[in-house]
């Protein structure tokens, strides 16, 4: 999707768009590496910021942790 396509899907400007995915770069959320690829590294982080629940999924950054504390715990 291009950045008009994303605005024309959320109902935002592209204005709008670019500067949401320039903050998001800047917290170190994602990376764009060419005009048409958007790289999420921490989708976990993206969720919380959204006040989006995920199930609990092995990729999880968040979930990896709290696994590793109650792995800790538990030996």
């Amino acid at each position: 999707m291009t950045r008009q396509e994303i605005g024309e899907y959320l109902g935002l400007t592209i204005e709008t768009v670019s500067r949401l995915l320039g903050k998001l770069r800047r917290r170190g959320m994602v990376s764009m590496d060419k005009l048409d690829e958007i790289h999420v590294h921490d989708v976990c982080q993206l969720c919380r910021l959204t006040g989006t629940p995920l199930p609990r999924a092995d990729w999880c950054s968040a979930h990896a942790a709290e696994r590793g504390r109650v792995g800790r715990g538990t030996g």
